[in-house]
């Protein structure tokens, strides 16, 4: 018995070991078949890449291309896109959050919510499945004009005509105002809203820090160690509104240097409750467990002093001016991934070389997969 635990402990049995080199070289076809096969199938070569490495013929670009089209359209695909949406957007945050049922009561904890919490995290996945297969835009991280539902999470966003367990894309044009209004893209999905909130209301800052670190790969400095966190349920903060809030804590210069580059981003998603509901205003509980309506604040202004007004606002800003920032930040999430590694600045050069072909090419996210395969950086050990 000790023996199988030291053997199912061993770095040799958790991780993918690769030797290392005294310096870069170019993988060998059977290694290069392993690599290709643990980023988009999370597990070894099958018989068919095996044979096209025994021959050498993987390396041919036309037959490549054809090998990844079929990876990815496999089912064992299926294990990369969870694997890497975990890894990119964190949707585990969500079950780290405890929903608070007295703001929320009808998500009670029961069989039938139990369901639903798990088909919100699977949202992001079979939204990024979906994109990569038909070789989509990743422009429609940002704003899509569908989203993938099957019933119960057609229910929770109020989408009408939608049947069965199964996820298809549903379009966002044919439904009421209230259920369409400003769906589409990652940042409008209960397991994003859900993840970056208290469990009771949303959490602005949590909610700025995803879009600086997920989407544009710029991550804000963490708080300094004596500067206590934003408590919204303080009875001195909790009737207040979240501007009013905010502008009490940042009195202190220590907290409004660092909150000048965070609350813009936070406040333009302020009209999405703790479950990524649609709202017109805010319910916020109070100390003593009473329940108060706050009206709605979405305006917020970002570093660069632009002002934006609700999420809608968000989306136009990230296509307009931060579309060359996400461009690169979707590349770097993407081949660190596949290289199973942090990229250090000898990697510059390709991704600028990639994020350049990536921008070219409408920022469609399998070609993106084939370029990343393609590249040097991705042949070298």
């Amino acid at each position: 018995r000790e023996s199988l635990v030291m053997a199912l402990i061993a770095p040799d049995f958790l991780y993918l070991l690769e030797p290392a080199a005294s310096k870069p070289r170019p993988l060998t076809t059977h290694e290069f078949a392993s690599r290709l096969s643990y980023f988009l199938w999370n597990s070894m070569p099958d018989n068919e890449l095996r044979t096209l490495a025994d021959t050498g013929t993987l390396f041919d670009e036309a037959v490549l291309s054809t090998q990844v089209t079929r990876m990815i359209t496999d089912e064992r695909a299926k294990r990369f896109i969870d694997s890497y949406v975990e890894q990119w957007l964190d949707i585990n945050a969500m079950n780290r959050v405890e929903v608070d049922t007295k703001a929320h009561p009808n998500f009670t904890p029961n069989k039938r919510i139990g369901h639903l919490r798990e088909m919100i995290r699977r949202e992001p996945v079979e939204f990024f499945g979906e994109i990569l297969r038909k070789n989509l835009s990743a422009k429609h991280f940002i704003r899509s004009d569908f989203v993938m539902l099957n019933d119960t999470l057609a229910q929770h966003y109020r989408f009408d005509g939608v049947h069965g367990g199964a996820f298809r894309p549903v379009s966002t044009k044919r439904q009421t105002v209230n259920a369409k209004a400003n769906r589409g893209g990652l940042l409008t999905q209960s397991a994003i809203l859900l993840g970056a909130s208290t469990g009771g209301d949303s959490h602005i800052i949590k909610r700025a820090v995803f879009v600086r670190k997920r989407l544009l790969n710029d991550p804000p400095d963490p708080p300094p160690p004596n500067v206590p966190e934003l408590k919204t349920t303080e009875p001195g903060l909790s009737k207040l509104s979240i501007r009013e809030q905010l502008k009490q804590h940042n009195n202190d210069a220590a907290c409004s240097d660092c909150h000048r580059g965070i609350d813009g981003w936070g406040l333009a998603m302020e009209e999405y409750d703790a479950l990524g509901q649609w709202r017109t205003e805010i319910t916020r509980k109070l100390p003593d467990g009473k329940l108060i309506k706050l009206p709605l604040e979405a305006l917020g202004k970002l570093p660069d002093g632009r002002e934006i007004d609700g999420m809608e606002a968000l989306k136009d800003y990230l296509l307009t001016e931060r579309h060359e920032q996400f461009a690169r930040a979707f590349v770097v999430k993407l081949l660190t991934y596949a290289l199973g590694r942090s990229l250090e600045f000898s990697d510059e050069k390709h991704i600028d070389s990639l994020t350049r072909r990536f921008a070219e090419d409408n920022m469609r996210v399998q070609s993106l997969v084939q370029s990343i395969v393609k590249s040097e950086v991705f042949r070298t050990k």
